[in-house]
């Protein structure tokens, strides 16, 4: 399913974060943002998701202006997994993975086969089969995230966003969730995540937009993106690039 905006600007107060961004994302596209801290790309997200109300402009949803939608239809096309979580909710990982399923049944609805075949697939995709019974409480920061990832899977979303998602994870960890992301997206699933690893973004994205001081600063395949004189200017910093010798795609880091 495609998402875009036209015009979107997004304030916080009288602070404007982003300022008239316009994008499409067509359906199937795996798209990481990055950019400096307080660039904007947090809001972004928020925004694209209707978590956020716009001071102008429209977020499209398969082509329906996304205010239009019934907040229930939106959470069956499009899934947000946010950078920080509630960690006090008071559940077992499975029972939270279950709450993924509440925008396909009406209340006092029983589960369906569907909904735990939708479960199970979400659990198997997150790699938390052995964490079906503990407490959330109880988790260390990576098993968290890979619940809430479950929780995001189990709603069968056409669009997941992501701010984050390798947060708290080990590099063994990070690897697997972009690897599940990049399952989904093979099978049809738009991605879009916020991440700081730009190797992580070279080796997964199919595209990168790089937000900074509420705008679009640079956009395109990593190949185009992810070169040293174009860093240099988004982020501040002096670069230089490797390339990848399984990939062929860019290593940057600082000079």
């Amino acid at each position: 399913m495609d998402l875009s905006a036209q015009g979107l600007t997004l304030r916080y107060g009288q602070k404007t974060v982003i300022d008239g961004v316009s994008l499409d994302v067509p359906s199937g596209e795996f798209v990481v943002i990055v950019g400096p801290n307080a660039g904007g790309k947090s809001t972004l997200l928020r925004g694209l998701a209707r978590v956020m109300r716009p001071a102008a402009g429209v977020v499209r949803l398969g082509g329906d202006d996304i205010a239009t939608l019934d907040a229930r239809e939106v959470a069956r096309r499009l899934a947000i997994l946010p950078q920080m979580q509630q960690f006090d909710v008071d559940l077992v990982v499975e029972e939270l993975v279950w709450r993924g399923r509440t925008p396909h049944h009406r209340p006092f609805r029983p589960a369906t086969q569907a909904d735990l075949a939708a479960v199970e697939r979400a659990i198997e995709h997150a790699r938390i089969e052995g964490l079906r019974e503990r407490p959330l409480r109880s988790l260390s920061g990576g098993e968290r995230q890979r619940a809430w990832l479950a929780l995001a899977l189990a709603q069968e979303p056409r669009v997941l966003l992501l701010d984050e998602p390798t947060t708290f994870l080990d590099l063994r960890h990070q690897v697997e969730v972009m690897e599940v992301l990049a399952r989904l997206n093979q099978g049809g699933l738009t991605v879009i995540a916020v991440l700081h690893d730009l190797a992580l973004a070279s080796r997964y994205a199919q595209r990168i937009i790089a937000i900074a001081d509420g705008k679009i600063a640079l956009d395109g395949a990593p190949s185009e993106v992810l070169t040293p004189d174009a860093l240099s200017r988004v982020f501040g910093l002096d670069m230089v690039a490797l390339s990848d010798p399984r990939t062929g795609r860019p290593l940057p880091f600082p000079a």
